[in-house]
């Protein structure tokens, strides 16, 4: 056994196992698991993985990860942001700094240009993605209230703005979230606040107003997430505009029923302007029920406390957890493909506090053991209309805010420490649209080392308020060598319609470069000819008539002729079944 002294932290070299810990002391070769056993227990100390992953030091990137700060600049300011199902991220702050623009920027080669938001000025909307992977804005309007009520559609491929149906109410603040069956609700927006619920219809490109039943004077920029079982739970996080707010009570809208139900209050009475995540569960086929309400104003004294509810069992209501390390107002939490949250912004005081003090440091929340662990320190600190987005490569860009006044136009990257644990897998082929429900291949060269399949929705931020974001781990298994099968979400309450980041992770913990699929209904299955949801002697006979008709539907083999290799097409199509 060697031993190493470097400043106040000793160094212990096994064969085969590097461990680290403030006070190791001498041991013998032969008491390798009593060091393991003590270096487990302490906290914040780490075990390198026998086998073939890297060592993870502590205050190594491969423990805390590492914040670069690029030499590029935005080219807007910032307060509204996303990343684009091209890879692009998108960026604008109304008429904050710039006026009616947005800015797009390429993370691969720093590339910027500049977009006519049409003269809608989307300071203060809200955004979420649609089924088709077109980013949504809704209301916004810096001049302050009403809001408007224009909406746009951001479309990729011509990287260009275009208008959507208006809403019946000007909404400034609002929140907008995507429902399981593509269409998105909004909520709140002006300083009223606006109680009536609207709901958009991509397909056919209209808004309603939700029944009387549904509204309800919620704060501005509500936090919203939808639950597996399509309830839509307002979660007591929210905009903030003056110290003395107070509390929020948590609520269940029952989108059959058009009504709200209590949730119940949080234990620290005020969570305005803290981060709402629904909490990703590791465990694969889990639903997401669980919510993790962090920071906020929190009575000006507890802005490191924390708590979570588990909407699977509403009435256990909230319950505080371990306290962050550091006070967070503003902050931005963000789901990693791992299925950890990285928070990192945020303040100690009130967004327009003259003493108030910068938080840099970044912590990483396992939603596994509810903990934090302390991260790298931000370059410069991110305040109030700050935002952080994952990359499809698994970083974490942030920027935007205002430090003290100025605004930010600084990027920063967050390499989170499984970039530093060893080579990446690499997704050499999947779909790029997936079917509820469905079972699906994924082709990479390391197969036999993947532990994890997990999908991110992609989603954007504004306001420390992100309703899109959520996580699922895939039920998979390995097909060969080459192959995984996985199995896709069930349905839309879920896995919402739209971008996903398909992402696999292998048993060091380093996951690949995201694959951008859409997730939505499955195409029609075959075998179910007469589409009424049962496989059987029913689905014979509308296939054998519709084959005498000589309809098209019928020509199963697609080879332009109606004959007995049809019927031995449909029926290998039977008997593989329907998902």
């Amino acid at each position: 056994m060697q031993k190493h002294r470097s400043s106040n932290v000793h160094w212990v070299v096994l064969p085969g196992l590097v461990v680290a810990g403030s006070s190791v002391g001498q041991v013998a070769p032969d008491d390798a698991a009593a060091i393991i056993d003590q270096i487990i227990d302490n906290a914040g100390h780490y075990v390198a993985p026998v086998g073939d992953c890297p060592p993870i030091i502590p205050g190594e990137p491969s423990a805390i990860g590492d914040w670069e700060q690029l030499p590029v600049f935005t080219n807007t300011g910032v307060v509204h942001a996303a990343v684009l199902t091209n890879a692009k991220v998108i960026w604008w702050s109304g008429d904050l700094v710039g006026g009616a623009v947005s800015g797009l920027w390429n993370p691969s080669n720093d590339d910027m240009s500049i977009q006519n938001m049409l003269g809608v000025d989307q300071f203060c909307a809200h955004h979420v993605f649609l089924p088709n992977g077109q980013l949504f804005t809704v209301g916004g309007g810096g001049g302050g209230p009403p809001g408007l009520v224009d909406c746009l559609v951001f479309d990729n491929d011509t990287e260009t703005w275009s208008h959507k149906d208006n809403m019946a109410f000007g909404r400034w603040y609002p929140t907008a979230m995507a429902i399981g069956d593509g269409r998105v609700l909004v909520f709140s927006g002006d300083f009223g606040p606006v109680q009536q619920v609207e709901i958009y219809d991509p397909e056919i490109d209209n808004w309603s107003i939700l029944p009387q039943t549904a509204n309800k004077l919620l704060q501005l920029f509500p936090s919203m997430h939808l639950l597996p079982d399509g309830k839509a739970f307002y979660t007591g996080t929210r905009w903030n505009g003056g110290q003395g707010w107070g509390g929020a009570t948590t609520a269940l809208l029952d989108l059959e029923t058009n009504t709200w139900k209590d949730v119940g209050n949080h234990v620290i009475g005020d969570r305005s302007e803290g981060m709402s995540v629904l909490l990703p569960e590791k465990e694969a086929g889990a639903e997401p029920w669980r919510v993790l309400v962090a920071g906020g104003y929190a009575n000006g004294n507890q802005q490191d406390s924390a708590e979570i509810i588990d909407m699977s069992q509403p009435d256990t209501g909230w319950k505080l957890i371990d306290d962050m390390n550091f006070p967070r107002n503003n902050a931005n939490g963000v789901i990693l493909p791992d299925g950890n949250v990285v928070f990192c912004t945020g303040i100690e005081g009130f967004k327009w506090d003259h003493n108030r003090i910068d938080t840099h440091e970044a912590e990483l929340f396992d939603p596994t053991t509810n903990t934090w662990t302390v991260m790298d320190a931000m370059v410069h600190p991110g305040q109030y209309h700050s935002i952080s987005l994952l990359l499809p490569d698994g970083r974490v860009v942030k920027t935007g805010g205002q430090d003290g006044g100025p605004v930010v136009y600084d990027i920063e990257i967050y390499s989170p420490p499984y970039l530093f644990r060893g080579p990446r897998p690499e997704i050499t082929s999947a779909p790029e649209t997936i079917g509820w429900g469905t079972q699906f291949a994924i082709d990479t060269d390391q197969a036999d080392k993947i532990q994890m399949v997990s999908v991110v929705r992609m989603s954007s931020i504004s306001h420390h308020t992100n309703s899109d974001q959520r996580y699922l781990s895939l039920e998979f298994s390995q097909q060969d060598s080459n192959t995984l099968i996985a199995k896709a979400p069930g349905h839309g309450n879920i896995a919402p319609p739209g971008p996903y980041y398909l992402t696999v992770v292998d048993d060091c913990g380093v996951p690949s470069v995201s694959k951008i699929v859409l997730i939505g209904p499955a195409d029609a299955c075959y075998a179910d000819f007469n589409a009424d949801g049962a496989q059987n002697v029913l689905d014979f006979i509308a296939f054998q008539n519709a084959w005498k008709a000589g309809d098209q539907s019928a020509d199963c083999d697609a080879d332009g002729a109606f004959n007995v290799l049809d019927f031995v097409c449909f029926q290998a199509a039977f008997q593989a079944g329907c998902p």
